[in-house]
This record gives C-alpha cells, sequence and structure tokens, in this order.
C-alpha cells in the first residue's frame, strides 16, 4: 500500500531521530502466516527480532536486509532508542531495557522508529568495513 519515512536532526541533543511507516500486513502477522509454532503477536515479534530471523529467509534459504537484530545490535552499542509499534504489539528498547506491550487499537501494518545518539568519540560501521 505504501511506505512513508521521515527524518530529523536534534543538534541541541545530537539525535538524530528516524521514523517509517509501512502499511502492508504487519510484522506478527506475516511471521504466523510463515512460521509454524508462532500464534501469538508478542512472539511474533519476539521471533523477529532474533539474529538471523527474517521471513525472507524461508524463501530459498536467503535472508534478505539487515533484519531487526541488526539494528537491534546497533541501538544497543548507541544507547539510542529503538520502538516498534505492529498490528496489535508495541516493543519498546531504551536505556538499556525493551518490554513489550498490546495496543488497545491495533494499527495496520509497521511503524518503527529510532533515536541515534551522535557521538564524536565512535565510528560507527559494518563488520565487512573493519576488515
Amino acid at each position: 500500500m505504501g511506505v512513508y519515512a521521515c527524518g530529523h536532526w536534534m543538534p541541541s541533543k545530537r539525535h538524530l531521530v528516524f521514523s517509517i511507516y509501512d502499511t502492508g500486513v504487519g510484522i506478527p502477522n506475516l511471521v504466523k502466516e510463515k512460521v509454524k509454532d508462532v500464534h501469538f503477536s508478542e512472539d511474533a515479534l519476539r521471533w523477529a527480532l532474533l539474529p538471523g530471523n527474517s521471513t525472507k529467509q524461508l524463501h530459498d534459504g536467503v535472508p534478505r536486509g539487515l533484519g531487526l537484530a541488526k539494528l537491534m545490535s546497533f541501538i544497543k552499542l548507541n544507547n539510542g532508542c529503538l520502538n516498534i509499534f505492529s498490528n496489535d504489539i508495541c516493543f519498546s528498547f531504551n536505556k538499556g531495557c525493551g518490554n513489550f506491550s498490546f495496543i488497545t487499537k491495533p494499527i495496520i501494518g509497521t511503524f518503527i522508529g529510532i533515536t541515534i545518539v551522535a557521538d564524536k568519540n565512535h565510528i560507527y560501521s559494518t563488520s565487512k568495513e573493519m576488515k
């Protein structure tokens, strides 16, 4: 249906806030449809956050994209924030803590919001760039 993205640099806090909203079926619905033994939205989102898990891997056995686990790893490294709202579930990670909660009025699709802390003392790169 559509994908919407926006970002904002907050110079006084030195934060980059970036959001993306995909009006598709949503992560929980997609995982529950494609992965055996996953029947609940929280379990589906937990599965999607694990390293190596992607619903795209189920086609030809090759994952596609960096995935939520890589994003989560970067957010932890950066002391940033991650918020995911998808269908009837919400995951929030902030200050080293993550928690799940249910959304009383489910949304269509998935919203992912991240806050990246600008840090002059570190250079962030992929593992391939470090070699």
